[in-house]
């Protein structure tokens, strides 16, 4: 759930302060990082990949 709110956040704050990288290539790479990381996170939390149960 962390990594869902880190990201949300990093595309938050590109969005509002676009000049805190002056670099395109940065803004374009945490960009897609963090919208990979959102899609990523948000797949693993609706499937609780990391929640182990065991079945008796």
């Amino acid at each position: 759930m962390t990594l869902l709110m880190i990201s949300a956040m990093a595309l938050i704050m590109l969005i509002f302060m676009p000049g805190m990288y002056n670099s395109k290539k940065w803004n374009t790479l945490i960009y897609a990082v963090s919208i990979l990381v959102f899609v990523l996170s948000f797949a693993g939390l609706r499937d609780q990949i990391l929640s182990v149960t065991e079945s008796t």
